[in-house]
């Protein structure tokens, strides 16, 4: 029973290798890399580094675009058939991420429940080559090297724990989370 359960897991951490090309990355990384603020890092939501939220800026706007097309494309003709929502879904918009050699993903798992949104999926996009600073799902025993272009899809659930190892140089991300459209989830305080 245990191993049928982890084969029905693994089976939900899904990656696509060249989902963009290098070109495309690095137009994302010279669009977005001018907002970094270099003199502030900082830990937040369990990464270490540089967060620049594309969606939000107005300047951003055509890379944003371009990203949303890409992403909207991808949920029409493969998460909707691999994740089967039941309702309409969207994504949270994207997350620019920068860590500097040695920050790191502390281990964590992605909630369900985020800012009154219900996720479905989680989507983590590299934009550089590293030889380190692997993404580790340690439940499912999943080692994934960061590779430009590549897209790691997984249920935002606490059966997907996750966490990065240090590398030795910077590695870039860019992050979204594939939520319930028009579904609002009230979190209890306990």
């Amino acid at each position: 029973m245990l191993t049928s359960l982890g084969l029905r897991k693994t089976k939900m951490l899904l990656e696509f290798e060249n989902f963009i090309d290098g070109d495309f990355a690095e137009e994302i990384n010279s669009s977005v890399s001018p907002y970094i603020q270099s003199e502030k890092t900082e830990t937040a939501y369990y990464r270490d580094g540089h967060t620049v939220n594309i969606s939000q800026i107005d300047d951003l706007r055509t890379i944003d675009n371009k990203i949303c097309s890409l992403f909207c494309d991808f949920q029409s003709n493969v998460l909707r058939q691999r994740y089967r929502p039941q309702f309409s879904s969207a994504d949270t918009g994207y997350e620019y991420h920068v860590y500097k050699p040695g920050d790191v993903c502390h281990l964590h798992e992605d909630r369900e429940v985020s800012k009154q949104l219900l996720r479905y999926a989680t989507a983590i996009l590299f934009l550089t080559d590293n030889d380190d600073g692997e993404l580790i799902f340690p439940t499912q025993n999943v080692e994934i090297k960061p590779k430009k272009g590549k897209l790691v899809i997984f249920p935002p659930t606490g059966i997907f724990p996750h966490y990065s190892k240090p590398s030795k140089k910077e590695r870039i991300i860019l992050m979204t989370w594939f939520v319930y459209q028009g579904i609002t989830v009230q979190e209890n305080a306990t």
